[in-house]
């Protein structure tokens, strides 16, 4: 996945997040572009734990003869993420205040708001109201900075892990090992951009971490 966009930094070198060309767009108002950080999550909650399995010599159970020797020293373990999504920016497209600007990938405004923004059921294709912005004329636009959000993400990792002790000094192990194990497909973030055709329309999967690196252009 790429990292043009997403991760551009303003001047004081902190993270502008998801869209981040309007992240401020009126560096003379910068009050306007006031809010949480790009990277604020609401929620975060992690999980690592690992359980030694109660069999095999020295365990509590299944401790003597070939049942110690082929379930004994059998370790599992887990590491899971549930977070909610990161805040998102909308831009619109070329010079729309008419402040001179001639870099072609800079959408530095963001649109007007001229409808309700949200969707009882968003879907891969439809993230947000799209007919609810518009392209603003000789101005800044009014919609505010991160005020959507992309999708929760989930994610489990199991493994299973078993130790050999051939001798005290020679020892081997065995690592079976799942990565996202129920398959949850986590989206990423919809396109920002204003008369995009992927404008509101996710076209890429979340990394899980606590910070979303998709592309939204």
């Amino acid at each position: 996945m790429r990292h043009n966009k997403t991760q551009l930094l303003n001047p004081q070198g902190m993270p502008l997040g998801i869209g981040g060309d309007s992240a401020i767009q009126d560096y003379y108002h910068p009050q306007t572009s006031k809010v949480p950080a790009a990277y604020s999550v609401q929620y975060f909650l992690p999980i690592a734990g690992l359980y030694d399995l109660p069999f095999g010599r020295g365990k509590s159970m299944l401790n003597r003869g070939p049942a110690a020797v082929v379930l004994g020293e059998w370790q599992f373990n887990v590491i899971a993420q549930f977070r909610s999504g990161q805040p998102f920016k909308l831009d619109a497209p070329g010079d729309v205040a008419n402040i001179g600007n001639n870099v072609a990938w800079w959408n530095y405004a963001r649109p007007n708001l001229v409808g309700n923004p949200y969707l009882s059921h968003p879907t891969q294709a439809e993230w947000f109201n799209t007919s609810a912005f518009a392209v603003p004329v000789l101005s800044y636009g009014n919609f505010g900075k991160d005020v959507l959000y992309t999708a929760p993400v989930h994610n489990v990792d199991l493994s299973l892990f078993k130790r050999f002790e051939f001798t005290e000094r020679f020892k081997a192990e065995l690592r079976i090992e799942s990565f996202n194990t129920f398959n949850i497909m986590n989206l990423g973030a919809p396109g920002n951009t204003l008369q995009s055709p992927k404008f509101g329309i996710i076209t890429s999967i979340a990394q899980a971490s606590s910070r979303d690196s998709s592309n939204s252009g």
